[in-house]
């Protein structure tokens, strides 16, 4: 994985805070989107969200499933229970 076209010839990826000249602004903007030296972490950004959500959709069927298997074995309990005779 090597340093981004931009750091490798000296060039300031993004301009700091005092160089807020449009059209200095705009060519960073261009050298930013012409620049693929990130596309990697972009993509393991891209699959730790799409594992985070999967975990999401996991967890609520988890949790559903728990609540109605306790459910059932609360009823099966309560109708295990005889009532004592008077």
């Amino acid at each position: 994985m090597g340093w981004p076209t931009a750091w490798a010839v000296g060039h300031q990826l993004w301009p700091s805070k005092g160089d807020m000249d449009p059209v200095r602004m705009l060519s960073a903007v261009k050298r930013f989107v012409a620049d693929d030296g990130a596309q990697d972490l972009v993509e393991y950004a891209y699959l730790v969200a799409f594992m985070g959500l999967l975990g999401l959709v996991i967890w609520a069927n988890i949790v559903t499933l728990m609540g109605d298997h306790y459910s059932n074995a609360n009823t099966n309990v309560e109708n295990l229970w005889a009532s004592p005779d008077p």
